[in-house]
Protein backbone atom coordinates (compact mmCIF):
# COMPACT_ATOMS: atom_id res chain seq x y z
CA UNK A 1 0.00 0.00 0.00
CA UNK A 2 1.05 3.49 -1.19
CA UNK A 3 1.28 6.41 1.40
CA UNK A 4 -0.08 9.73 0.86
CA UNK A 5 2.08 12.83 -0.09
CA UNK A 6 1.29 15.04 1.73
CA UNK A 7 2.37 18.77 1.00
CA UNK A 8 4.70 20.74 3.83
CA UNK A 9 1.49 23.75 4.41
CA UNK A 10 -0.77 20.59 5.32
CA UNK A 11 1.37 19.47 8.26
CA UNK A 12 2.31 23.15 9.14
CA UNK A 13 -1.49 23.72 9.29
CA UNK A 14 -1.84 20.98 11.26
CA UNK A 15 1.27 21.99 13.87
CA UNK A 16 -0.43 25.35 13.93
CA UNK A 17 -3.87 23.80 14.82
CA UNK A 18 -2.02 21.94 17.76
CA UNK A 19 -0.69 24.75 18.92
CA UNK A 20 -3.42 26.80 19.12
CA UNK A 21 -5.36 24.44 20.86
CA UNK A 22 -2.57 23.89 23.27
CA UNK A 23 -3.03 27.97 23.75
CA UNK A 24 -6.83 27.65 24.36
CA UNK A 25 -6.77 24.82 26.64
CA UNK A 26 -3.89 26.62 28.58
CA UNK A 27 -6.12 29.80 28.74
CA UNK A 28 -8.95 27.44 30.00
CA UNK A 29 -7.21 26.26 32.61
CA UNK A 30 -6.43 29.85 34.17
CA UNK A 31 -10.24 30.12 34.35
CA UNK A 32 -12.31 29.33 37.12
CA UNK A 33 -15.90 27.53 35.34
CA UNK A 34 -16.08 24.72 37.81
CA UNK A 35 -16.82 21.56 35.94
CA UNK A 36 -16.80 23.26 32.76
CA UNK A 37 -13.06 23.37 32.77
CA UNK A 38 -12.67 19.31 32.45
CA UNK A 39 -15.76 19.74 30.19
CA UNK A 40 -13.88 22.21 27.75
CA UNK A 41 -10.52 20.83 28.09
CA UNK A 42 -11.66 17.23 27.07
CA UNK A 43 -13.38 18.68 23.91
CA UNK A 44 -10.77 20.48 23.47
CA UNK A 45 -8.78 17.37 23.87
CA UNK A 46 -11.15 15.39 21.70
CA UNK A 47 -10.13 18.11 18.85
CA UNK A 48 -6.26 17.97 19.21
CA UNK A 49 -6.75 13.67 18.63
CA UNK A 50 -9.20 14.58 15.76
CA UNK A 51 -5.86 16.51 14.27
CA UNK A 52 -3.57 14.35 15.04
CA UNK A 53 -5.46 10.69 13.55
CA UNK A 54 -6.57 12.52 10.35
CA UNK A 55 -3.21 14.45 9.24
CA UNK A 56 -0.51 12.98 10.99
CA UNK A 57 -1.47 9.29 11.16
CA UNK A 58 -3.11 9.46 7.61
CA UNK A 59 -6.39 8.69 9.16
CA UNK A 60 -8.36 10.65 6.55
CA UNK A 61 -6.88 9.39 3.43
CA UNK A 62 -7.33 5.52 4.35
CA UNK A 63 -10.25 2.97 2.79
CA UNK A 64 -14.02 2.98 4.31
CA UNK A 65 -13.48 0.28 6.16
CA UNK A 66 -10.47 1.88 8.60
CA UNK A 67 -12.89 4.82 8.86
CA UNK A 68 -15.40 2.29 10.34
CA UNK A 69 -13.18 1.08 12.86
CA UNK A 70 -12.04 4.21 13.78
CA UNK A 71 -15.45 5.68 14.33
CA UNK A 72 -16.52 2.56 16.23
CA UNK A 73 -13.22 3.05 18.57
CA UNK A 74 -14.03 6.35 18.92
CA UNK A 75 -17.78 5.27 20.11
CA UNK A 76 -16.30 3.30 22.58
CA UNK A 77 -13.80 5.74 24.21
CA UNK A 78 -17.45 8.16 24.28
CA UNK A 79 -19.16 5.46 26.02
CA UNK A 80 -16.40 4.78 28.39
CA UNK A 81 -15.81 8.99 29.07
CA UNK A 82 -19.79 9.16 29.65
CA UNK A 83 -19.39 6.64 32.01
CA UNK A 84 -17.12 7.57 33.99
CA UNK A 85 -18.80 11.42 33.72
CA UNK A 86 -21.40 9.65 34.89
CA UNK A 87 -19.85 8.41 38.18
CA UNK A 88 -18.35 11.26 38.38
CA UNK A 89 -21.35 13.71 38.90
CA UNK A 90 -23.15 11.39 40.92
CA UNK A 91 -21.16 10.71 43.49
CA UNK A 92 -22.40 13.05 46.35
CA UNK A 93 -25.88 12.04 45.56
CA UNK A 94 -26.16 9.36 48.50
CA UNK A 95 -25.41 10.85 51.46
CA UNK A 96 -22.59 8.74 53.65
CA UNK A 97 -23.58 9.13 57.08
CA UNK A 98 -20.43 10.10 59.40
CA UNK A 99 -19.13 12.43 56.63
Amino acid sequence: MQEPELEAKTYMFAYLAMLGLLGLNIGIAFLHLGWGNMLIGLLIGGLEAAVLIGVLMHGLYEKAMIHIVMGGAALWFLILISLTMTDYITRNWIPISGK
